[in-house]
C-alpha cells in the first residue's frame, strides 16, 4: 500500500472510531487505551440479526457471551410474535374457506436430541418451569369465543417451546461454506470479512430450507427472509437511506446528464463531507492527504 493509501486508511479508521466508539483521539485506538472501551453499541434488532446470520451466529469475535445471551432473548421475543402472527393468519385463511369455526391443534415440538451448545443450559420450559406444553392444552372444551381468546396464549406457549428447540439446532448447524461456494479456499476456515461478506446468501438460505424439511429450524429460515430480523435489514438502515438521499440531492433535474462514475464520486464526497472538513482542519499539522485541499 502506498503512503497516501495508508494515510487514507488510518484516517478512515479514526473517523469510524470517532463515530461509533466515542473516541476523541487523533490516533487509532488500541484495546488497552486508558478510559476507552473499544466496543460497538448494537441495537436489539442488530443483535438479533447477527444471531440469525449463519456467518456470525455465536461467533466469539463478534460479541461477548453476555451479549449473545441478550441477542438470544431478543430473538426469542421476535420469534414468538412471528409464530403467533403466522398461526393467526393460518386460522383466518382456514375460516375463509370453511365458515365453521375451527380450533387448530399445533403438534407438540419434539425434544432436542442433538448436542446442546454451551449457551443453552436450561431445559425447555413454558416460561414457568412446567416443561414443554402438552398437546391436550389446545383441546379446550369451552365455547368457541373462549377458545379464540385463549388461542393467543396457547400459541405463545408452543412458540416458546419451539424456539428453545430450533435455536439449538440452528446454533449447532455448520455451514459447508467451501461446498456451497467453491471459490472459498478449502485449506482454512473462511474469513468473515475476506471470504464471507460478499457471498450470495440465497445459496445458504436454499440449503437451510432443504434441511428444514423436518422442521429442525422451525420458522428461522422464513424469518431470515421476511421479518424484522431478515438478514438484509441492516443494509437498509439509516446509512443506506442517507446515501440514497445524497444521490437524490446530487442528481437534480438540471443534472440529468451526469455519468454514473461522476455520480458515484459526488455521492461519496457528500457522504464524507464531515470527514473532508476534519481533514482540512488538520492540514496545519502536516496531516493533509495529497490533493485534499483541491476537493
Amino acid at each position: 500500500m502506498t503512503s497516501i493509501g495508508n494515510t487514507a486508511r488510518v484516517r478512515a479508521i479514526i473517523e469510524c472510531e470517532r463515530r461509533f466508539f466515542g473516541s476523541r483521539s487523533e490516533n487509532p485506538l488500541a484495546d488497552d487505551t486508558p478510559g476507552v472501551v473499544v466496543s460497538l453499541k448494537l441495537s436489539e434488532r442488530e443483535k438479533g440479526v447477527l444471531l440469525f446470520d449463519p456467518r456470525t451466529c455465536l461467533d466469539a469475535e463478534i460479541m461477548t457471551t453476555e451479549e449473545w445471551r441478550e441477542a438470544l432473548s431478543v430473538a426469542k421475543i421476535f420469534y414468538v410474535e412471528f409464530y403467533k402472527t403466522c398461526k393467526k393468519t393460518d386460522r383466518n385463511a382456514a375460516r375463509t374457506l370453511d365458515p365453521e369455526p375451527i380450533i387448530l391443534q399445533t403438534p407438540t415440538p419434539e425434544s432436542a436430541k442433538r448436542r446442546r451448545v454451551s449457551l443453552f443450559d436450561n431445559p425447555i420450559t413454558d416460561g414457568e418451569g412446567n416443561g414443554a406444553p402438552d398437546e391436550h392444552v389446545a383441546e379446550n372444551p369451552g365455547n368457541v369465543g373462549e377458545n379464540r381468546e385463549n388461542q393467543s396464549q396457547i400459541d405463545e406457549n408452543y412458540a416458546v417451546a419451539e424456539f428453545e428447540r430450533v435455536i439449538r439446532a440452528y446454533a449447532e448447524y455448520e455451514v459447508p461454506w467451501q461446498t456451497l461456494y467453491p471459490s472459498i479456499p478449502i485449506d482454512k476456515s473462511p474469513d468473515l470479512m475476506r471470504d464471507l461478506m460478499g457471498v450470495d446468501m440465497k445459496v445458504v438460505m436454499d440449503h437451510l430450507n432443504k434441511l428444514n424439511g423436518d422442521n429442525r429450524f422451525g420458522l428461522i429460515p422464513l424469518m431470515c427472509r421476511a421479518s424484522v430480523l431478515q438478514l438484509g435489514s441492516l443494509s437498509s438502515q439509516s446509512f443506506s437511506e442517507r446515501m440514497n438521499s445524497a444521490g437524490k440531492n446530487v442528481v437534480t433535474k438540471h443534472r440529468g446528464s451526469l455519468k454514473a462514475e461522476m455520480i458515484d464520486k459526488l455521492v461519496c464526497l457528500r457522504m464524507n463531507k464531515s470527514f473532508m472538513q476534519f481533514c482540512r482542519a488538520k492540514k496545519t499539522k502536516g496531516e493533509v492527504i495529497a490533493g485534499i485541499s483541491d476537493i
